[in-house]
């Protein structure tokens, strides 16, 4: 009698039920779970030694327009400096003047019609500071021939020349400056030979021509930059 009442008892109890697989702490998840790969851009590539050389050329020929803040002394003998804003464009780290600027973006007849412009302007410089030091003289052969005057006649021609020597004088050394100040203009200042749209689209335009020449990807337009140069005091 026991025996039956056990078996019926064991006929009559629930089967076990399986426990849940569990995936384990440091094992992949299913397939289904597993997240979509990412698409690999070129950056994420390893450079090889030819795009290493290519990237180099890019960022030495690239021309980029920086401002910079330069300290400038006024006269070789004054204690007074002032900083000033002086836009340039740059092919890597050199400063290029104007006709290398104009020769950069293969505009090399502009560069020389610069070129010529900036002697004429010096030569003009240099006839206006000759004229200056003839009126030097005149001032001074005038006092000389003042003195030795011996008729009032004498005097007051001597005292005219004087004069004309001194308005000579202010007006050589004056006016010179007008075309030295113009001449370091065309030299220095690249908004002297074009406006400044143009020539962040030439320059736009270049830098675009040879990232397609040397096979590289150009990473963002120029743009102009701010740089503080506590450099040389130009003189």
């Amino acid at each position: 009698m026991l025996v039956s009442l056990l078996a019926i008892a064991v006929s009559h109890a629930s089967p076990p039920q399986e426990a849940p697989l569990a995936i384990p702490a440091g094992g992949a998840a299913p397939a289904a779970e597993r997240a979509a790969p990412q698409a690999v851009t070129v950056r994420d590539l390893p450079r090889t030694p030819s795009m290493a050389v290519a990237s180099r050329q890019f960022q030495e020929r690239s021309l980029d327009l920086r401002v910079a803040e330069v300290p400038v002394t006024l006269g070789p003998h004054w204690d007074w400096t002032r900083r000033v804003a002086m836009m340039g464009v740059y092919q890597g780290s050199h400063r290029l003047d104007g006709p290398q600027m104009l020769v950069a973006l293969g505009d090399e007849a502009g560069g020389a019609d610069l070129e010529r412009r900036i002697g004429s302007n010096r030569m003009a410089a240099t006839v206006l500071q000759a004229v200056g030091v003839a009126g030097v003289g005149g001032v001074v052969t005038g006092l000389i021939g003042r003195d030795r005057a011996e008729t009032f006649g004498q005097l007051r021609r001597w005292q005219g020349f004087t004069v004309a020597s001194v308005g000579v004088l202010v007006t050589g050394f004056a006016g010179s400056a007008i075309p030295r100040t113009r001449a370091r203009q065309l030299r220095y200042d690249p908004m002297s030979a074009m406006d400044l749209l143009e020539l962040e689209e030439r320059i736009a335009s270049h830098n675009r021509a040879l990232a397609k020449e040397l096979g590289v990807q150009q990473q963002r337009e120029p743009e102009a930059q701010v740089l503080a140069i506590p450099a040389a005091v130009p003189r």
